[in-house]
C-alpha cells in the first residue's frame, strides 16, 4: 500500500501486470520501460490516479490504460507517440 515507486524497466519476460496494481494508491511512478512482452496494461491501473506511468520502448503494447482512453484520441496519439523510440 505505502509503494512509491515501481521500475520494472527492462523486463522482457513481463508479459502482463497483475490486476490488484489498483490497490497501489500510494504509487507515484511505475517504469515499465522496455518490456518487449507486455501486451496491455490492466483496467485497475486507471485506479492510479497520482502515478505516472512511463512506457518508452514498450513497443508490444497494443492497447492503451483505459484512463488514456477516455481522455480521447489526441491523448491516445500521444500515448502511443511517446512509446516509440
Amino acid at each position: 500500500e505505502n509503494l512509491r515507486a515501481l521500475d520494472l524497466s527492462e523486463c522482457s519476460r513481463l508479459s502482463a501486470l497483475p490486476a490488484s496494481i489498483g490497490s497501489l494508491r500510494a504509487l507515484a511512478s511505475l517504469q515499465l520501460i522496455f518490456c518487449s512482452s507486455l501486451t496491455t496494461l490492466p483496467r485497475s491501473i486507471a485506479e492510479l490516479t497520482s502515478c505516472e506511468v512511463e512506457c518508452v520502448g514498450t513497443v508490444n503494447l497494443v492497447e492503451p490504460p483505459r484512463a488514456v482512453a477516455e481522455e480521447g484520441i489526441a491523448a491516445i496519439a500521444r500515448y502511443f507517440d511517446e512509446r516509440r523510440v
